[in-house]
């Protein structure tokens, strides 16, 4: 009897232990399930990237892009150099009569050159939806096409008087006499000058590397590789009083060998003689250009916003 009995009651406190652990696990709220985050696609405008580059032609930029498509992204910048960053030098353009009695001293004249503030919208093609490789088409622009300033400060001792700024025209002939040009400095007694592009707008083709939008990483780095299409430079002096530019052949440019550029950062160490340099560019021809086209490298460094 005693056998039964035990069998009978172990049996009722395990089927007591099963329901109440079935009660317990019925009050408790179901588990809440895992959120999986959704893949980053390229799509129209759904991401937003900024940027910053270093390079040829625009030197420091900062840039905007955007996809279009996995496949197509836009980019757009613009050219910060000249904000933080100019060289300055001495150029010796002799002694110039003005007057019958008056001559400037232009021996040691303070020159500070930097480049010209730049544009630019690009449009890259990628060949597959994850690539980083793409080919590059777009343009690049700049005011009136400069492409480097130079301002000339004639306002020091045995030049331009306070009352000449502005006001005195200089004629500067060259030796043989046979080109003449007009120049007069502005209010302040600078005058500017620099390397001009026959084209204001250039077109723009390469090949690059990287997003600037990167959906795999949050910062990348980027790379581009092209040809800019200038149609052609040369050195222009400005005369502010007739509010116009003239174009400077290299018969004029008598005093180019007297400019020491040997230690400007990134070109003097690169051209060569830099007289020869300065005479090229007076004849259309800048250093390391091919016929019309000027080479651009750029290396940069992207954030993707959203």
């Amino acid at each position: 009897m005693k056998k039964p009995f035990f069998v009978a009651v172990a049996a009722f406190m395990a089927l007591s232990v099963s329901l109440s652990a079935g009660e317990v696990q019925g009050d408790k709220k179901p588990a809440k399930a895992k959120k999986e985050k959704a893949a980053l696609t390229y799509k129209v405008f759904n991401h937003m990237g900024i940027g910053v580059s270093v390079g040829t032609m625009q030197g420091a930029s900062a840039q905007i892009a955007f996809p279009v498509t996995p496949y197509l992204q836009l980019r757009g910048g613009y050219g910060l150099t000249n904000f933080f960053y100019s060289y300055e030098t001495n150029f010796d353009l002799g002694k110039i009569d003005v007057t019958d009695k008056r001559t400037l001293d232009l021996t040691n004249v303070p020159v500070k050159l930097s480049l010209t503030p730049s544009y630019y919208g690009l449009v890259d093609l990628y060949f597959t939806k994850k690539a980083s490789f793409h080919l590059t088409a777009g343009i690049v622009g700049s005011n009136n096409g400069d492409i480097f300033n130079a301002s000339i400060n004639l306002s020091g001792p045995n030049m331009l008087k306070p009352e000449e700024y502005g006001n005195l025209t200089i004629t500067y002939t060259n030796e043989d006499e046979s080109a003449t040009i007009s120049v007069s400095s502005d209010d302040k007694g600078f005058v500017n000058a620099g390397v001009r592009a026959k084209n204001a707008i250039h077109p723009y083709f390469g090949l690059g590397w990287g997003r600037g939008a990167n959906i795999k990483h949050r910062v990348s780095c980027s790379l581009d590789l092209g040809f800019q299409y200038t149609g052609g430079t040369s050195v222009f002096v400005n005369d502010w009083k007739n509010s116009t530019d003239h174009l400077v052949t290299s018969a004029l440019v008598d005093h180019k060998d007297s400019f020491d550029g040997s230690d400007l950062p990134l070109v003097g160490s690169k051209i060569g003689k830099v007289d020869d340099a300065i005479d090229k560019a007076a004849n259309g021809d800048l250093p390391f250009k091919v016929g019309g086209w000027m080479p651009v490298i750029k290396f940069g460094i992207n954030i993707r916003l959203f």
